[in-house]
């Protein structure tokens, strides 16, 4: 039987069904300057792509039989990121992400760049994102990308009439990610 609306609508401010809440964001780029201003800075998005993650597996013979996606050999994560991140009233949010992303490819091309930069991957580089339980104050789930480099930083759009805040998106690449830390503690790893 289907559920009414009016029961669902219900069920959605009890504490089973997750809502989509605000997010903290802790990032570390392994760069000393950057990382001088963003220790002082707390972040926050109001969209963040969880990644998702897979398990693959192979067939075996046994006796004659085959026994079909019985061994686990591989696992695969999800490796692009997105989030949405409210801007700050200075524009520090913003800058400190493109300044990331200019240590791997320096694109201030009026300083004389030709594009330098590291090019690779700062394995000191972490983004750590807090879900918020629904009372905005308790820590639902830590997640924490590791060897993270920006990929892309989007635009901020400024209007006069507006009275909404101001977000930009930002783009990232990990080479792995880990549930750090649960509310409960379960099912770590």
């Amino acid at each position: 039987m289907a559920t009414p609306l009016s029961e669902f609508l219900q069920k959605t401010t009890a504490d089973n069904i997750r809502a989509n809440n605000t997010y903290e964001i802790e990032a570390f780029s392994g760069y000393n300057d950057i990382d001088a201003v963003l220790k002082d800075v707390i972040m926050y998005a109001k969209n963040v792509t969880m990644p998702g993650r897979n398990v693959e597996y192979a067939s075996v013979w046994y006796k004659g039989f085959e026994c079909v996606n019985l061994v686990p050999t591989r696992v695969s994560m999800e490796t692009d990121h997105s989030m949405t991140v409210y801007a700050d009233i200075n524009g520090t949010n913003r800058r400190c992400f493109l300044a990331w992303q200019n240590k791997v490819m320096n694109m201030n091309i009026t300083g004389g760049s030709h594009f330098e930069g590291d090019r690779g991957v700062n394995e000191k580089s972490t983004i750590r994102i807090r879900l918020f339980d629904k009372d905005n104050e308790t820590v639902a789930e830590t997640m924490r990308f590791f060897n993270v480099t920006i990929t892309s930083v989007g635009p901020v759009t400024l209007q006069y009439d507006g009275g909404d805040v101001a977000t930009f998106d930002v783009q990232f690449k990990s080479t792995f990610w880990e549930l750090e830390d649960s509310k409960n503690g379960d099912f770590i790893g």
